[in-house]
């Protein structure tokens, strides 16, 4: 038949047989499993990992304020500037000062007025020291642009600062 005969006459189908087919049957199994190991790891390693948040950039500093919705301010006007502490934010513009602290959470900002220590001047806020007020008292968002600018935006205002250069 189909099984060949030991040398004494036996059958090779016994349990020597039997052996070497279970052991075939494991070399076969373990050679598949090998195989499969490498392009399972390939696939693994093709998995892109999972986002991680950026940390936003440090806010502290001496910033300018260069634009309010959308238009440069005055170069007639005195400059305004914001100096953000880790909790705090002092602007200026002229002998005008207004204070606020503030809160980050992801994209969101959150700003509460603090009332000034003293009377800062005697003259009224001009258009964009109002307009100034006016975005931070509301804010509600901060992000950080491409060339290290801050664009913070109220429900209906925006404005962009630059960090200004330290020497």
């Amino acid at each position: 038949g189909a099984a060949g005969r030991r040398a004494d006459g036996g059958v090779l189908c016994g349990a020597f047989g039997v052996r070497y087919a279970a052991l075939a049957a494991a070399l076969a199994l373990a050679s598949c499993q090998a195989a499969e190991a490498p392009r399972q790891r390939a696939a693994e390693q093709d998995v892109p990992a999972p986002p991680v948040a950026k940390p936003i950039p440090d806010v502290k500093g001496t910033w300018k304020v260069i634009a309010l919705n959308g238009r440069p301010l005055d170069p007639k006007a005195p400059p305004i500037f914001a100096e953000i502490s880790a909790r705090n934010i002092e602007a200026t513009s002229g002998c005008v000062s207004m204070y606020w602290t503030y809160g980050i959470s992801g994209a969101a900002f959150t700003t509460q007025n603090k009332p000034p220590l003293a009377a800062s001047c005697l003259r009224p806020y001009g258009r964009a020291e109002d307009t100034f007020g006016r975005i931070m008292s509301g804010a509600r968002q901060l992000r950080h642009l491409t060339d290290g600018g801050l664009y913070i935006t109220s429900r209906t205002e925006t404005m962009v600062l630059r960090r200004t250069v330290e020497t």
